[in-house]
């Protein structure tokens, strides 16, 4: 089954114990410029095309994320930090002490998000890997060290050539912000091969005489993808006879297919134009006893005017 895209936020939430303390982040650079209560935590993707001039301030100003303190009951496509656009994933943390929770927040546009945790602890070691809205077990008291890390793809088509830009976001105290200073790289037809950005930080914090220290990591890889036009579901009877043809158009975020009694399989096909301008047809077929009892996902790629993909849910439904 394809993934379903969350129509809030991703967020996996995990109850641990201890609090915020102080640290400094590295950032692929010889020194750290944050305060000593500033830690990084995610990135803000920007995209720069070719021939697009550059109107935001300098790179010093912090522009402060516009969303509230209770993230997990919001969506996040209503934020934004500042007036930039681009599109936010990070590492949101709610609460103090034990009833402290953490969590991976994301735009939309990110897709193969990963969220891993792993927890050391005086006598043993745990490792959580996740990608899935549930509760996880709190972890032991005793421990001496968590690491974080999240991963997750943007596609971009052969529209888009030009710069991307992983701009840090920085926790500092109850509040989020992003500077315009991070990694870039270039995206075009000259390079149609996935490329990847990360960036990490470390901290330590003393609370009743225990040290726990702290690593934070996000990886976000950047991919070009053949650019989608149409979509075109047929019906299919047990003995292969077309029964149906529906072109499908997305006016919202979601369509909902339900197939017809009579029809065995549907075929789902894509109509692309892939980097070279050529039109090509994918077919993805879909066996009506393969499908659950509620509905299964068909991700469809479409792209904005800048060649951004924002991905759509086709529910197909028996």
């Amino acid at each position: 089954m394809m993934r379903k895209i969350n129509k809030k936020i991703l967020s996996l939430i995990l109850v641990i114990s201890g609090t915020s303390g102080l640290s400094a982040c590295q950032l692929a650079k010889e020194e750290s410029k944050f305060d000593a209560n500033e830690n990084l935590r995610g990135a803000f993707i920007t995209f720069k095309a070719d021939g697009e001039e550059d109107t935001y301030d300098d790179v010093d100003k912090k522009y402060y994320g516009t969303f509230g303190e209770n993230l997990f009951d919001k969506d996040i496509k209503k934020y934004n930090f500042g007036d930039l656009d681009g599109y936010a994933i990070f590492l949101n943390e709610e609460g103090e002490g034990e009833d402290k929770i953490q969590g991976a927040a994301c735009d939309s546009v990110f897709q193969n998000v990963n969220y891993a945790l792993s927890v050391n602890s005086e006598e043993n070691a745990k490792e959580i890997i996740t990608t899935t809205e549930e509760s996880l077990p709190e972890p032991d008291v005793n421990i001496t060290s968590e690491e974080s890390k999240i991963s997750a793809t943007i596609y971009v088509t052969s529209k888009f050539n030009g710069i991307v830009t992983a701009n840090p976001i920085i926790k500092e105290g109850n509040k989020y912000y992003t500077i315009r200073e991070g990694n870039s790289f270039y995206v075009g037809n000259e390079s149609p091969g996935a490329q990847s950005i990360s960036a990490s930080s470390d901290s330590k914090t003393t609370n009743d005489s225990r040290t726990k220290s702290e690593k934070f990591t996000y990886t976000i890889s950047v991919e070009a993808v053949d650019e989608l036009k149409s979509i075109r579901i047929k019906e299919m009877s047990s003995n292969d006879t077309l029964i149906s043809t529906k072109d499908i158009v997305h006016k919202d975020d979601d369509y909902e297919f339900k197939m017809s009694k009579n029809a065995a399989y549907i075929i789902v096909e894509e109509t692309c134009v892939d980097n070279k301008g050529k039109e090509i047809v994918k077919r993805t077929i879909y066996d009506r006893d393969k499908i659950d009892n509620e509905s299964t996902n068909h991700l469809c790629n479409y792209a904005n005017e800048k060649g951004i993909v924002i991905p759509k849910n086709l529910y197909i439904k028996k």
